[in-house]
């Protein structure tokens, strides 16, 4: 007892650190609405800080320096990062500090690249509780001041204006603006709040832990863990979540064996913790910001089969022409690349970020690597297969947190259990090794052929870019068919997918099993690229940011930004290339980081999406200027042979080599100046980029056998930037001739009639919490007749409609044709025929038109699963989906997106995507809404020859009282969520209740609804008419 005594009050000094760092983590999210994963670069810095003063100064007084600093870097990273990034979307903030993270692990570990020894400068002295335990009263001291910044937190944020604001800010960014309080001032003064607390508590770990730099910037995740226990909101909450998480890593060193299976199991107490709060007790953290939760944009996922061919050729071909450094480079590219692709699938396609890839990944290689060592012996290509096959699972067991988050929060749980994963399972001797030695892997063969990394480079790299390429056609392939189009609903907006009959859990596990599946791809090769199994340099725990740092900065949302990714990361074909004219060592990281910050502000959808974009937009002359820069390079790079490619004694086969070289850069010259004065322009700029890279190669071959000058990088530099101008130009070309094919629509005369089927409600009510929503509604709608739910605002009227397609728990009876579907799912819902609108259109914006409806035309099927990864198939239209493009004029916007389109058509849009699948009851809310008088009567025919000609059971909600009246069949009016009457629009309209309760008594005591609104709609337009008048006149409207 005395041991747990001991170690309990002991592990409360780890957690008074984390408690520092976790309440800089709720003041920087309350002042700014950011979940700050540089908290622990934060508290690294500090760390640092002190150590740096301690040289110099006292201990109070380095503590102060290091507090202030940190300061400062939180205010400096409001200002200059977050301010900018104020309309951003949660997710690209998320990344912004993840590279910001990355930023100061990478600075810092470049200052002390050897862990710096603790420095005891706390009181050592233990302080005997009786009974034989004994706490140093360095521990204590920690605690009371952790307690008491908590107390003076609270204190001082309940009783001062500053305290109030950030509280009016945190409830309300909009209001609070309102009422004369600076947003951004009250975000940098709680920016620079959270970093004193961070700087602190590093300064205060430095006692314990020294400077290491993973170490400290790892510390926010447990920081996370306690600020999910304290809601991120109590700081009292917070603190006792941090202590009681330090206190339980204390005990496990107690009781849990550090030395088999259990190793590492105290970095799973904060996982357990943040799965408490995010999926057991359904806490999702609460997000703020004036964007939605945008995603990256998504490219098409089209192939152009000539150009991969030639690419993949290409890169093949340089890897037997250059130096092994540059097969070196190409193999880090590919299996980069591939699990980068695994993130293509997650974030871009489906939009669940994950920060466990990585590791994922690593569960790849040791299975691999295990299975073709000394498991079963397997070959490699089989081992390959069987343990991308074992891994999937561990994908489909990290996709259950997404099941009930996603964005910020399951980026917090992946990471967490990426942290797990890597201190039980990758670091994991009994796993990992024989005896005490990395289990050894065997040389790596194909049909006979040595792919050994080690002696054949330009073998292993072939097979990489072999297995990449077919990954991505795969993927490709993916995004192109049914799969891709319900995966990037299920990330545009899951009620809506879900509403077409799309499962989105299916969807999820899906995405998951595939990005595990390429994840595990990539980490059978990186364990093939080596001869032993050494996890802690191949697969480290930081590795999970970077890979996503990296994939972000090329274009999380293209195939191409995985190969951006791949040619991008440490050690890549990227820096390899910069290296020759740059000596980049030990620094791409930090660069790469940098670059993600700059983008996320300027460039959110990734260096892709800018080549792609862009590209279109291009003009005939920049394609003239491109191939003009295309030609100074190579004109440098003729200067540079000239000048320095030319010592004395040069001759003979080296002398015609250079020579050979000369005179292939002056026809590259000739052929740049001469195609940039021609109308077409794609075969100067293809012998271009060719001529580039030849002269990259030639230059690598020379640079083997001949003594060369210092400038002769110069050469390299041109030739790239010629290749460079050359590729885009051909890029350009393309992009023009991309168009969307043409849809024939074979149009009917006469609509097919749906099944008819009668929906009714028996007794439904709708509780939240203890206010009832719905209350005992019963309500008919039969095929072939517009029913209309009218009642004023909070009356139930959407709540009825969740109720039925699924959304929300009701009691009572919901049965279609007498079938009871109240415990049905809202996909199964929708299956049986049930279709709704929403109010605010939910259109996947990322989609055409054409991808809408056949996305809710395609919904049910499941063989896609299987078959769109290899052959992509967009089914015919349904008829029904024919028939609502040519119902509501669609043919002539198909291939335009959403966002692109009036407001008017996007609302004809979001019903003709309702009926795409040919429902026997639709679901209308509020479909004139925001409507003109015109479309608004167009809208008024549409509804009725959906009852009519299409045969279906219509139930439309709408506030256009005359809009009802005139087109429906029957009415119930709604009020407090009861109904109130129900019978024919006459009935209704003479009806005392529904006059006293929702339409008003009539100036004229006639009980014609609808001519009054009609009334009352042109009188509305005429004195808006004259408004307009009288403010040309006046120029100024009071």
């Amino acid at each position: 007892m005395n041991d747990f005594i001991q170690f309990l009050l002991l592990g409360m000094g780890t957690g008074s650190i984390y408690a520092l760092v976790a309440l800089g983590l709720v003041l920087v999210y309350r002042g700014s609405g950011v979940v700050n994963f540089s908290q622990g670069a934060l508290a690294l810095s500090g760390a640092a800080f002190f150590y740096e003063a301690h040289k110099h100064t006292p201990v109070v007084v380095a503590i102060v320096i290091a507090t202030m600093g940190c300061a400062v870097i939180g205010a400096l990273i409001q200002l200059l990062v977050m301010g900018p990034m104020r309309g951003s979307s949660p997710l690209a903030r998320l990344i912004a500090t993840l590279a910001l993270l990355t930023v100061g692990l990478e600075t810092w570990d470049r200052v002390y690249p050897n862990p710096v020894a603790p420095v005891q400068f706390l009181p050592d002295a233990s302080v005997d509780l009786g009974g034989g335990i004994l706490i140093p009263q360095s521990r204590l001291l920690l605690l009371l001041i952790v307690v008491a910044l908590s107390v003076g937190l609270w204190f001082f944020f309940r009783s001062t204006r500053f305290g109030l604001a950030t509280t009016a800010v945190a409830e309300n960014e909009q209001v609070a603006a309102a009422q004369g309080w600076s947003p951004n001032l009250i975000a940098m003064s709680n920016w620079a709040l959270g970093g004193a607390l961070a700087g602190l508590g590093g300064a205060l770990l430095f006692g314990l832990l020294g400077i290491e730099p993973v170490g400290h910037t790892l510390i926010v995740i447990p920081a996370l863990a306690a600020a999910l226990l304290g809601g991120f909101r109590s700081y009292l909450g917070v603190v006792a979540g941090a202590l009681a998480l330090g206190a339980a890593q204390s005990l496990a060193l107690l009781y849990i064996d550090e030395t088999g299976v259990t190793k590492g199991a105290r970095s799973a107490i904060p996982f357990l913790a943040i799965v408490l709060v995010l999926v057991v007790r359904g806490r999702s953290l609460p997000l703020r910001s004036f964007a939605a939760d945008r995603l990256p944009t998504l490219g098409t996922g089209r192939v152009r089969p000539w150009m991969v061919a030639a690419a993949g050729a290409a890169t093949i071909a340089s890897l037997h022409a250059f130096d092994v450094s540059w097969s070196r480079s190409v193999i880090v590219g590919t299996y980069f690349g591939i699990v980068a692709l695994s993130l293509v699938v997650l974030v871009g396609f489906a939009g669940q970020l994950s920060l466990a890839q990585w590791a994922v990944a690593g569960m790849g290689a040791l299975f691999a690597g295990r299975l073709a060592a000394d498991i079963w012996g397997l070959p490699t290509w089989l081992s390959i297969i069987v343990g991308v096959a074992l891994t999937i699972p561990v994908g489909l067991v990290i996709s259950l947190p997404a099941l009930r988050i996603r964005g910020v929060n399951l980026a917090i749980i992946t990471l967490a259990l990426a942290v797990v994963i890597d201190s039980m399972i990758l670091t994991n001797n009994q796993y990992t090794t024989d005896g005490f030695v990395p289990a050894k892997i065997p040389d790596p063969s194909i049909f006979g052929i040595d792919l050994t990394a080690r002696e054949h480079p330009e073998r292993f790299a072939t097979f990489g870019v072999v297995l990449f390429v077919i990954a991505g056609l795969m993927m490709a392939n993916l995004r192109r068919g049914q799969i891709g189009r319900r995966m990037i609903a299920v990330r545009g907006n899951e009620n809506a997918a879900a509403s077409l009959g799309i499962s989105v859990l299916h969807v999820k596990a899906y995405a998951f099993a595939v990005a595990s599946g390429l994840a595990a791809l990539g980490g059978a090769l990186i364990a093939f690229s080596n001869s032993n199994l050494v996890f802690e340099s191949s697969f480290p725990r930081m590795r999970n940011i970077e890979i996503v740092l990296f994939s972000v900065l090329g274009g999380v949302g293209y195939l191409g930004g995985a190969i951006a990714a791949g040619a991008g990361a440490v050690g890549g074909i990227a820096e390899h290339l910069v290296g020759l004219v740059i000596d980049t060592k030990d620094w791409w990281r930090l660069i790469a980081a940098v670059l993600v910050v700059a983008f996320v502000i300027f460039r959110p959808n990734g260096g892709a999406a800018y080549v792609v974009k862009d590209f279109a937009a291009m003009t005939r002359s920049t394609m003239s200027k491109l191939l003009n820069v295309a030609a100074l390079g190579l004109v440098i790079s003729l200067v540079a042979i000239h000048t320095t490619w030319t010592p004395e004694g040069l001759s003979g086969p080296d002398f015609s080599r250079v020579s050979t070289v000369r005179f292939v850069l002056a026809f590259g010259v000739l052929v740049a100046v001469i195609g940039a004065r021609r109308e077409k322009q794609i075969v100067p700029a293809v012998v271009t980029a060719v001529v580039g890279l030849a002269g990259v190669a030639a230059t690598a071959s020379l640079g083997d056998d001949v003594e060369l000058g210092g400038t002769w990088r110069w050469t390299v530099t041109g030739c790239v930037v010629a290749a460079f101008g050359g590729a885009m130009v051909v890029a350009k070309t393309i992009a023009e001739r991309d168009r969307p094919d043409v849809i024939r629509l074979d149009r009917s005369a006469s609509v097919t009639r749906v099944e008819p089927r009668t929906l009714t409600l028996d007794g439904v009510t709708v509780a939240f919490g203890s206010v009832v929503a719905l209350s005992d509604a019963r309500l008919t709608v039969r095929p072939g007749e517009v029913t209309g739910l009218i009642g004023p605002n909070g009356a139930g009227k959407t709540t009825l409609i969740e109720a039925v397609t699924g959304f929300v728990d009701a009691r009572g009876r919901i049965a279609l044709d007498g079938e009871d579907i109240t415990r049905f799912s809202p996909t199964k819902r929708s299956r049986v025929g049930i279709a709704r609108s929403f109010q605010s259109l939910e259109l996947f914006e990322d989609m055409t038109v054409l991808d809408n409806l056949r996305t809710a035309a395609d919904a049910g099927s499941s063989t896609p699963y299987i078959t769109d990864l290899i052959w992509p198939r967009s089914p015919e239209l349904t008829e029904s989906a024919i028939a609502a493009i040519d119902e509501f004029d669609l043919a002539d916007v198909l291939h335009e997106k959403p966002s692109e389109l009036p407001y008017a058509k996007r609302r004809m849009v979001a019903i003709a995507r309702a009926l795409a699948a040919g429902p026997s009851v639709i679901l209308l809310d509020e479909p004139a809404a925001g409507l003109d008088a015109a479309s608004t009567t167009e809208l008024e025919h549409l509804i009725r020859r959906l009852a009519d000609d299409w045969g279906m059971a219509v139930l439309l909600i709408e506030h256009d009282v005359g809009l009802v009246m005139r087109t429906c069949d029957r009415i119930t009016a709604l009020n407090f969520g009861a109904v109130i009457a129900e019978g024919t629009p006459d009935e209704i309209a003479r009806s005392e209740t529904v006059i006293a309760s929702y339409l008003g008594e009539p100036d004229d005591g006639e009980p014609d609804v609808g001519n009054r609104r009609d009334e009352e709609r042109s009188g509305a337009d005429e004195r808006s008419d004259d408004t307009v008048v009288d403010a040309q006149h006046a120029e100024v409207i009071a």
